[in-house]
């Protein structure tokens, strides 16, 4: 109702195309980001305009992705922080827009498995992440990602000067699930034994 005139059947036909370029493209499970979009898009646009057949496919490669990761315990695609953000951000949104319960049940966990990947790999006197961050093609996380992970986490520790947000960083507005937050919180030593 907030649309202008003709507006909305305008979006419906972009969304519909979008839907039609993912079932065409059909990519696999591991090529985890773009798998876990087409999810979010084909369940989300067919819920929206009563498409059985996108949430049908969206909820079977979710289906894929969902008991690939319980298998594995992880990711096919390693994901570095600034990858993982963007899973967890698309999670983020899936929990908030997906009305399906049994399809948030399964969302709910893999996030969980984000943020868990995520908070063991953090140092939390450094700020920094273990891991191979060159994949995100820098040696530290930016400072965007830090001040939206110490967003998600409820880390106020950063001056006004220091928080870097873009726009979809707050559309998304992604949290850590509460039960994890102590994994980002606890020191973490590195073992000196050789």
């Amino acid at each position: 109702d907030k649309l202008e005139e003709g507006m909305y059947e305008l979006l419906g036909k972009a969304c519909l195309d979008a839907c039609r370029a993912i079932l065409k493209r059909n990519l696999t499970i591991t090529y985890t980001n773009p798998a876990i979009m087409d999810v979010y898009v084909t369940i989300v646009c067919g819920e929206l305009f009563d498409r059985r057949d996108l949430v049908d496919y969206g909820t079977k490669k979710l289906n894929e992705i969902y008991y690939h990761v319980m298998d594995a315990q992880t990711f096919d695609e390693y994901n570095c922080p600034g990858y993982s953000l963007l899973i967890a951000n698309i999670f983020s949104i899936m929990l908030r827009h997906i009305e399906n319960v049994d399809i948030q049940k399964k969302v709910n966990v893999l996030n969980n498995i984000v943020w868990t990947m995520l908070g063991k790999h953090y140092h939390n006197k450094t700020g920094e992440f273990a891991g191979p961050n060159l994949r995100q093609y820098g040696n530290f996380i930016s400072a965007r990602e830090l001040s939206v992970y110490r967003r998600a986490i409820g880390m106020d520790v950063l001056s006004e000067n220091e928080v870097c947000y873009d726009l979809m960083d707050v559309v998304y507005d992604v949290k850590c699930p509460t039960e994890l937050k102590h994994l980002f919180l606890e020191d973490k030593s590195v073992d000196s034994k050789v």
